[in-house]
């Protein structure tokens, strides 16, 4: 397991080589809409692929699974969904990290049964629920996706974060929750999918120390 880690990680950051400095739009755009499977654009994707192939290669070891190549592997991907949707995994998570394990095994994300994965279904209610038909989903679609993957308690937790409390720490990204419910500090982690990780940290990076969300819809019912 741990050679096929290694070349995971090594495939990977192959990938990352190829794709840095690139255009991902270009490339859709040149490749019926699609991106190059051979290349990751970001930092931030070559994290979450790592962070998702280093998560399955933990579960190899801890089943004491041994294949010796990237296609004997692939007979193991199913049995890791559903050990993940056993534990109580979210759909967004499981999707998440299988798609890493999809990137570097090179097959595709629907060769698998999956669950199904809506908006927010991500665990402990991370999402604004409408209060009325007066809260756009479109219109606030920052606002929907930071609540998925932070899941704030409260309208007031959420009102005080700035973009200086994302704190990420060997890949894993956490929000700075200063004062939460009942007054208590916490740290809450970023989960979803990569465009959501993406959209968090871009919002972050561009509040800095401003609020991150300064005015926010009186219908979006935080919780």
């Amino acid at each position: 397991t741990q050679s096929l880690r290694k070349r995971g990680n090594d495939a990977l950051k192959r990938m990352f080589n190829n794709g840095k400095g690139s255009s991902k739009f270009q490339d859709k755009k040149n490749n019926h809409g699609k991106p190059l499977p051979e290349k990751i654009y970001t930092d931030s994707t070559l994290r979450t692929y790592r962070r998702g192939w280093n998560h399955f290669c933990d579960f190899l070891k801890r089943n004491d699974f041994h294949p010796k190549s990237m296609e004997s592997a692939k007979v193991f991907v199913q049995m890791y969904i559903n050990e993940m949707q056993k534990n109580g995994i979210s759909a967004y998570t499981i999707h998440t990290w299988v798609s890493a394990v999809c990137k570097v095994i090179g097959s595709p994300l629907n060769s698998f049964d999956l669950p199904r994965r809506t908006r927010c279904s991500v665990k402990r209610s991370r999402y604004p629920a409408v209060r009325d038909k007066h809260f756009s989903e479109h219109k606030n679609s920052q606002l929907v996706d930071f609540c998925c993957a932070v899941g704030p308690r409260n309208y007031k937790e959420l009102q005080k974060i700035r973009g200086t409390d994302l704190i990420e720490k060997n890949g894993e990204y956490k929000i700075h929750i200063r004062q939460g419910k009942g007054g208590k500090e916490r740290f809450a982690p970023v989960i979803g999918t990569d465009r959501t990780l993406e959209t968090v940290v871009s919002l972050c990076e561009k509040a800095g120390e401003e609020l991150l969300f300064p005015h926010i819809s009186s219908a979006a019912d935080i919780h």
